[in-house]
């Protein structure tokens, strides 16, 4: 996703972290299991550990079709993680701003893009 950094997605994860134990739990847990996973594999937490070994980890908990009973902990954190990142920049400004979300405003007139009518339609079963 472009520019996570200047959405400010690590405050927006962090605030809502901080006011939820439930959410604390899983970051901080998932950070956890990542730097075990780490430890377990190159020797080193995750910050310490070469940039390619970090890639190579993360490139395992990334994807869903990789999962061991050993991933399965890590690919949930990187789902939860992704999500969180998605959330955080595109209710940031700078995501508003690049999907050129206009606010609720009043408006003349409202058209739908015909292709969103496709699109539901043929989802619906109706097309």
């Amino acid at each position: 996703m472009p520019g996570a950094s200047k959405g400010g997605t690590a405050e927006f994860v962090d605030v809502l972290a901080s006011a939820n134990p439930e959410l604390l739990a899983i970051f901080t847990g998932g950070l956890a299991w990542l730097d075990d996973a780490m430890k377990r594999t190159y020797k080193a937490a995750f910050l310490a550990a070469k940039p390619e070994e970090q890639t190579a980890m993360l490139d395992q908990i990334a994807y869903k079709r990789n999962e061991t009973p050993e991933l399965a902990a890590g690919i949930r954190f990187f789902v939860w993680a992704r999500r969180m990142a998605v959330d955080g920049y595109y209710t940031s400004a700078a995501g508003i701003k690049e999907i050129g979300y206009m606010g609720n405003k009043g408006m003349k007139e409202f058209h739908v893009p015909q292709e969103a009518i496709d699109y539901a339609v043929r989802r619906s079963g109706l097309g």
